[in-house]
């Protein structure tokens, strides 16, 4: 067994960014992530093909230019694999840039292992990189409201300030995370008030 993980080992390649393309009339063809590009026949075997030739393809979208938007940065979220970026619009709406690919990172000393980072990186090639796009049109065929989402490539901008390193050369998904006027409450709240609610219930019939 110990041979295995050692044929593996030798299999993972660290994946080395190239040169994007140039922005043309502002479109930019590039792949979601070439991290799962060719991969090996035991990375085949032990995790899969997946959905390795579609993060690979290149896809034309458009280049996101803050300059050129009515969004001011807030700050960014709090995920722990992908990058989020929380923004305002000019109503006070709030959106989010989202990237497509994932970066693995965890506190856990197994998951600091580079070899093991490898691995569980690899597997992100199992989701399909554009299927935030379908949710809109399930949800509103369903009747479920929900915020619009668009794909985006941000480039090394200047205009993201302290966030440029965070936020270059990735593609994006850029989502209305506020539909209504009214602003909603996070998932946090809506278990407290559950909570509340609950315990009311329970005390009035008590």
């Amino acid at each position: 067994m110990r041979w295995i993980f050692i044929l593996i080992f030798a299999t993972l390649r660290i994946y080395q960014s190239r040169p994007f393309p140039q922005p043309n009339q502002g479109f930019i063809i590039v792949p979601a992530s070439e991290k799962y590009n060719s991969p090996s026949l035991l990375e085949k075997i032990f995790i899969g093909s997946n959905y390795r030739e579609e993060w690979g393809t290149p896809a034309t979208m458009p280049v996101f230019d803050i300059r050129k938007t009515n969004f001011r940065i807030v700050q960014m979220g709090g995920g722990q694999q992908t990058t989020s970026l929380e923004l305002v619009d000019d109503k006070n709406r709030e959106w989010v840039l989202r990237s497509v690919d994932k970066d693995v990172q965890s506190d856990k000393k197994i998951a600091q292992n580079k070899f093991i980072k490898v691995i569980v990186q690899h597997h992100v090639s199992g989701s399909y990189p554009y299927a935030g796009l379908s949710v809109p049109d399930i949800a509103h065929a369903a009747g479920v409201s929900t915020g619009e989402q668009h794909l985006y490539f941000v480039p090394d901008d200047t205009a993201f300030g302290q966030y440029r390193q965070a936020m270059a050369n990735k593609v994006f998904i850029l989502v209305n995370n506020q539909p209504q006027p009214q602003k909603g409450i996070t998932t946090g709240e809506m278990l407290e008030k559950v909570k509340s609610d609950n315990i009311m219930f329970i005390q009035k019939n008590i």
